[in-house]
C-alpha cells in the first residue's frame, strides 16, 4: 500500500517534537523577505522572495531534513527567474506569505508547468505543518488538487496571517519553476487567454492540415500529404507540451506522459524531415545532404524506443540534439535549393527560418529563463507553429501557381504546335478519306464479281446440259433450242444487269445505299418458277433427285430480274446440298401476297445458324464436304432486301429446309 508524504513526515516530527518547527518559521521570517498578499493583484516574478538548497534524494524522503533546516541554510536564487540549474537532487524553495488585510482571502499557488516528475508542498503556520501539494512520477490527473493542465494549489490565508511555505521537487527535464501567486480573478483570466491563444493555434494548424489532404487527395501531390503529417505531429507535441494530452487522452498513464515528449518530439523532427525532402528533392542537389537527412529519420525513429537502454535524462538531451540538428538541415536545404533556382522557395525558406529563430529562442528561454519574459517564453511555441504553418502552406501554394504557369504555357506551346500541323493533318484526313472511298469501292466491285461469278454459273451448267442432250438427242431439237435460247436469255439479261451497275457507279454511289426497286411493275411468276425449272431440272435429275414444281398464272409486283436471281439462288443451294431425296419449287396464296417455296431434304440448318448462313462468306456446320464459298444465301438475301421481299426460313437438321418469299399480288382482287 502507497503511503504518503504526510504518514512518511508525522512520525519525525512527533519524535523531535514542535519546538524545532516553532524556531525554523522565526528564523525563515528574519531572513527572507515576505511577500505581502493582495486580494486584487496577482504575485508573480517571486524570484527575489524565495531562497533554495539542493538535498540529495526525494522530495518525500528529505522533507523531514528540508524542515528542520535553519533558514540560512537557502541560498537566495540570484536571478529573476527561479531555475537554480541542472540537478539530481531534490530542490527545495523556501518563500514566505502574509495576508495583511483584514479579511480572510484565497489565492492559487501555480507552478506554470504542466508536469514535474516529482512536487511536495507544505505550508507551516501558528497550527502547524501540513502537506498541501503531493504529486509523483505515478500521479494521475485526477490526483491534483485543481483539475487544469498546469499544476496549481489552492492557498487559504486568513487575515493578518503569515505563511512559510517549502517547495520540493525534481525534474529530468529543465529545473526552470515560474512560480506565481494568483488571484482566482487573476488565475481563471490568465488562463483563458491561454486556452484562447491554444484554441486558436489548434485550429489553424489543423485547418491547414485538413486542407493540405484535400489538395493531396485532389491533385494527388505527395508534398501536400507529408505537410499534413508534419503538422499533425506538430499539434500533437504541442498539445502534450500544454499539458491537453495528459490531461484528456491519458490522464491515468503519468509515467508515459512524463516521457511521451521525447517520442512526439522525435515524431515532429522527423516528419519535417520527410516533408523537406518531398517538397526540396535535396537527391538532386546534394545526395550527401539527402543522405544526411534519411540518417537523421532513421535515428529519429531508433531514439524513439531509446528509453529501454538509455536514461530519461540523456535521451530528453539527444531528443533536443536531433530537434537542433533537423531545422538546421532543413533550413540549409531549403537555403541551397533556393541559391540553386529551385521555383517557389521563398516561403519555404522563410519558413524554416522561422522555425530555426523559434526553436532557439524556446532553448534560450528553457536554459535562460531570466532572458525571456514568462509570457513570452510561454507564447513564443505556438506564434512559431502557426508561423511556419502559414508559411509552409504559402510555399505549397506557390509552388502550385509556378507548376499551374509552367502548365499553361506549355499548354500554349502545345496548342501552336496542334495548330501548326493542323494543315499537314487536313491533308492526310482528304488522303484517307479517298483512300476509303477507293477501298469501298473496290470492296463494292469484289462483291459484284462474286454475286456474277455465282449467278451466271447456273445459266451455264444448263446451257452445258442442254448441249449435251442435243448432242444425244437429236430428235429433241425443238425443245433443246427452247432450253438453249432460254438460257442464252437468262445471261444476257444478267450481262446487262452488271454492265448497267459497272457503267453508272461512281465512287459517290457507291459509298451510298443502293436506292428501292421500281415496285409498279408486274411479271407472271410462272415465267420466273419455268426459268428456275429449266434450269435446275437436268442437274437434279442428274444427281438422282426429284424435282417437282407448282406454278400459277398469277402476277405479281417487282422486278422479274431480281426475282429470277433470288429464286435461283436458293434452288442453287437447294440442289448443291441435297444429296438424297427431292426438291420442290412452287408457290401458293397468301391474303394478298403470293408466296413461293422452295424446300429440299437437305442437311438442314442449326436453328442458332439461320442468321449467320444469311450473311455473304458464311457457311453451316452440315455443308460438310461440299465445295462452295457461302454465297448464295448470302445473295439472295442481299437481293430479297433490295427488291421488298420478304425472305424467311424453316429448317429441320437432318430433314429438310424450307425457303419462303412473299411477292404481292398485282391484283389484289
Amino acid at each position: 500500500m502507497r503511503t504518503s508524504v504526510v504518514d512518511r513526515v508525522s512520525g519525525p516530527l512527533h519524535r523531535i517534537g514542535w519546538w524545532p518547527v516553532t524556531l525554523f518559521l522565526w528564523s525563515a521570517s528574519s531572513h527572507a523577505q515576505v511577500i505581502e498578499l493582495d486580494h486584487e493583484r496577482p504575485q508573480r516574478g517571486l524570484a527575489s522572495f524565495v531562497r533554495y538548497v539542493e538535498l540529495p534524494g526525494t522530495a518525500a524522503e528529505t522533507l523531514p531534513q528540508a524542515l528542520a533546516l535553519p533558514a540560512s541554510a537557502f541560498a537566495p536564487i540570484g536571478t529573476r527567474y527561479i531555475d537554480p540549474g541542472a540537478t539530481s537532487d531534490t530542490i527545495w524553495l523556501l518563500l514566505t506569505v502574509r495576508n495583511p488585510s483584514a479579511h480572510d482571502g484565497e489565492w492559487q499557488l501555480s507552478f506554470n508547468v504542466r508536469f514535474l516528475n516529482e512536487i511536495v508542498t507544505s505550508r507551516s503556520d501558528e497550527t502547524g505543518v501540513r502537506v498541501i501539494l503531493e504529486q509523483r512520477e505515478d500521479s494521475t490527473f485526477a490526483e491534483r488538487p485543481r483539475p487544469e493542465r498546469l499544476l496549481a494549489v489552492p492557498l487559504d490565508v486568513t487575515a493578518g496571517q503569515t505563511v512559510e511555505l517549502l517547495i520540493g521537487y525534481r525534474s529530468t527535464g529543465t529545473t526552470a519553476l515560474p512560480l506565481s501567486l494568483e488571484t482566482p480573478a487573476s488565475f481563471d483570466d490568465r488562463y483563458a487567454r491561454e486556452n484562447a491563444l491554444n484554441v486558436a493555434c489548434y485550429a489553424a494548424v489543423g485547418v491547414l492540415a485538413v486542407l493540405s489532404v484535400l489538395q493531396a487527395l485532389t491533385f494527388n501531390q505527395r508534398s501536400e500529404l507529408n505537410f499534413a503529417l508534419y503538422l499533425g505531429a506538430t499539434l500533437f507535441y504541442i498539445a502534450h507540451m500544454d499539458g491537453v494530452t495528459f490531461q484528456y487522452l491519458w490522464p491515468d498513464a503519468p509515467r508515459w506522459n512524463s516521457y511521451a515528449a521525447v517520442p512526439l518530439g522525435l515524431a515532429m523532427s522527423a516528419a519535417a524531415l520527410w516533408f523537406t525532402r518531398s517538397f526540396v528533392r535535396p537527391k538532386e542537389l546534394s545526395p550527401a545532404l539527402d543522405k544526411a537527412m534519411l540518417g537523421l529519420i532513421i535515428v529519429a525513429v531508433v531514439l524513439s524506443a531509446g528509453r529501454l537502454v538509455v536514461p530519461e535524462a540523456h535521451l530528453k538531451g539527444t531528443t533536443y540534439l536531433v530537434a537542433s540538428l533537423s531545422a538546421g538541415i532543413c533550413c540549409g536545404a531549403a537555403i541551397l535549393a533556393y541559391v540553386r533556382g529551385r521555383p517557389a522557395m521563398r516561403f519555404f525558406v522563410l519558413g524554416w527560418i522561422g522555425v530555426f529563430v523559434g526553436a532557439s529562442l524556446t532553448t534560450i528561454a528553457n536554459n535562460f529563463p531570466s532572458l525571456i519574459v514568462l509570457a513570452t517564453a510561454v507564447a513564443l511555441p505556438k506564434y512559431t507553429i502557426m508561423f511556419d504553418a502559414l508559411t509552409f502552406y504559402l510555399a505549397l501554394a506557390d509552388r502550385a501557381r509556378v507548376w499551374r504557369l509552367e502548365r499553361d504555357a506549355a499548354m500554349r506551346g502545345e496548342f501552336e504546335a496542334l495548330h501548326a500541323r493542323q494543315a499537314a493533318t487536313d491533308e492526310l484526313h482528304a488522303a484517307e478519306r479517298e483512300r476509303l472511298e477507293a477501298l469501298l469501292l473496290a470492296q463494292t466491285k469484289t462483291r459484284q464479281l462474286a454475286m456474277a461469278s455465282h449467278d451466271i454459273r447456273q445459266p451455264l451448267a444448263s446451257l452445258r446440259l442442254t448441249v449435251e442432250r442435243l448432242a444425244k438427242e437429236r430428235s429433241a431439237e425443238g425443245e433443246l433450242a427452247n432450253g438453249l435460247i432460254q438460257s442464252v436469255d437468262y445471261l444476257q439479261r444478267l450481262t446487262d444487269v452488271y454492265s448497267g451497275i459497272s457503267a453508272g457507279e461512281s465512287a459517290s454511289s457507291a459509298r451510298k445505299q443502293p436506292s428501292q426497286p421500281e415496285n409498279n411493275a408486274s411479271f407472271a411468276i410462272s415465267t420466273v418458277l419455268d426459268n428456275v425449272e429449266l434450269m435446275f431440272c437436268d442437274e437434279a435429275v442428274e444427281k438422282g433427285l426429284a424435282f417437282r414444281t407448282r406454278t400459277t398464272r398469277a402476277e405479281v409486283r417487282g422486278d422479274a430480274m431480281i426475282a429470277m436471281r433470288l429464286v435461283s439462288n436458293l434452288v442453287a443451294n437447294a440442289v448443291k446440298y441435297t444429296h438424297r431425296g427431292k426438291i420442290l419449287l412452287g408457290c401458293r396464296r397468301r391474303n394478298a401476297m403470293l408466296r413461293v417455296v422452295v424446300a429440299d431434304t437437305g442437311p438442314g440448318i442449326e436453328a442458332g445458324e439461320l442468321d449467320r448462313v444469311m450473311q455473304f462468306r458464311e457457311r453451316g456446320s452440315a455443308s460438310g464436304n461440299v465445295e462452295g464459298h457461302g454465297l448464295g444465301l448470302g445473295i439472295a438475301n442481299a437481293l430479297a432486301t433490295s427488291g421488298g421481299y420478304k425472305l424467311s426460313c424453316r429448317s429441320i437438321p437432318g430433314k429438310g429446309t424450307a425457303f419462303f418469299v412473299d411477292f404481292e399480288l398485282a391484283n389484289k382482287a
